[in-house]
């Protein structure tokens, strides 16, 4: 970040998720760098069910989510949008 920020390159981070409604992770300024999140940020750091809610890492899936909270024995819901095919070939293996 401090090389980005020195020579004024444009950083566009993404994460693991499709990011559809934000272009995808093509970034939308010619010349930056791509800042891949989501390889190894991939934790669920918090699940807190008085607040319901999670501290997670950029490269957490709805379905690593659901199964934390599942391991945790939370009683959360994970409004999952969609399933997607990693978490439909974890389920059918």
């Amino acid at each position: 970040m401090k090389w980005a920020n020195k020579h004024k390159i444009p950083i566009f981070p993404v994460s693991i998720g499709r990011n559809l409604g934000y272009g995808g992770a093509a970034p939308r300024v010619r010349g930056s760098v791509v800042l891949d999140m989501g390889n190894r940020m991939n934790r669920v750091l918090d699940i807190d069910e008085d607040s319901c809610t999670c501290l997670i890492e950029p490269g957490v899936t709805f379905f690593g989510l659901y199964e934390a909270v599942q391991k945790k024995g939370a009683k959360l819901w994970v409004d999952v949008p969609d399933l997607g095919i990693l978490a439909f070939e974890s389920v059918t293996n």
